[in-house]
């Protein structure tokens, strides 16, 4: 059962100008973006910087309203709840920042920002100070850190962990649906391993849904059920993740895919380089986006949208020229 449903959603960003500060035209930052979630997966969306991924994650939370479209949670249309009507939903849904360290507040010391969101949504009684730090203590532990780090502040931790950090905000008021924006893009790979794997095991025993969002390809191979590929805000490449690398087939998937670092030293494949620059999306082009760059392009591609349809069960594209 789906615990997520988007459909046909869109952000436009006014851009504003002249003496009356008037719209002068829109940034369209994501455009007609539809995809289901079920109960326990883990969904990845990936692209380039810029191409919408960050916008869509906070969309999904109302964090930024959305221009058109639907979000629906657990079967609830949240897409033009008021604050008060988000309050309850709130504690359901979170997110894990890219930045850790920008989203911490460093004024506070770990207990501080851990008690904050626990009181603030009633998660235990607070009435009794020491029931409230076990329960820091428990998730602190959950993500590996000492119980001790509850009295130091963010500065005085590395980059993993902070990372850890948030996501035991995060995992603070027992969500069901967090968003992972980029939470091991900033850090080294041994540290990426550690996270990554940490992320495993808390939806396997918590049961989380995730909505996942990466650049690295290779990430989202190993962590997600599923992958969207995302270009100049459209949804472009719809795949498996075990799938992901014998039958992507949009030439921008499989562009992406071949910028990936090969594990072999020895092995050898011819590299793909795109040529031109990405499209403005303050002026997006008639047809598909990528037929700027594509080097499969053909003049249907110039003119016509492709639909986002099926081409092999579980898999869907946007493109002509794949069959």
């Amino acid at each position: 059962m789906s615990l997520l449903q988007v459909r046909n959603l869109v952000k436009h960003f006014p851009v504003r100008g002249g003496v009356f500060n008037a719209v002068k035209g829109h940034v369209h930052a994501v455009n007609g973006v539809s995809f289901d979630i079920n109960r326990g997966e883990i969904l990845g969306v990936v692209g380039e910087s810029g191409c919408g991924k960050s916008t869509l994650g906070k969309m999904v939370l109302r964090l930024i309203e959305p221009t058109s479209g639907s979000i629906a949670f657990d079967g609830t249309d949240i897409t033009t709840l008021d604050h008060a009507g988000m309050m309850p939903l709130r504690r359901r849904m979170q997110i894990i920042f890219q930045d850790p360290y920008s989203s911490l507040n460093p004024r506070l010391t770990v207990r501080q920002l851990l008690r904050e969101a626990i009181r603030f949504h009633q998660i235990i009684d607070g009435s009794d100070p020491a029931e409230t730090d076990r329960y820091i203590d428990e998730l602190l532990a959950t993500v590996g850190l000492r119980p001790e780090a509850k009295h130091k502040f963010p500065h005085e931790f590395s980059g993993g962990q902070r990372q850890r950090l948030g996501i035991a905000r995060a995992l603070a008021v027992k969500p069901e649906f967090i968003v992972a924006d980029e939470p091991v893009s900033a850090l080294d790979v041994s540290i990426q391993a550690q996270v990554l794997n940490l992320l495993l095991d808390l939806k396997d025993k918590f049961g989380l849904t995730m909505l996942f969002i990466s650049h690295d390809l290779k990430v989202v191979e190993h962590f997600c059920d599923l992958v969207l590929v995302m270009y100049l805000g459209h949804v472009v490449e719809e795949v498996p993740s075990q799938d992901l690398e014998q039958r992507v087939q949009h030439p921008y998937a499989q562009a992406l895919l071949n910028a990936n670092p090969i594990d072999d030293p020895d092995e050898r494949r011819p590299l793909t380089v795109l040529q031109g620059d990405v499209p403005s999306p303050y002026d997006l082009p008639k047809g598909c986006p990528f037929a700027g760059r594509c080097p499969k392009v053909t003049d249907r591609c110039k003119t016509q949208m492709p639909p986002l349809e099926t081409k092999k069960a579980g898999h869907r594209a946007a493109c002509w020229v794949v069959e």
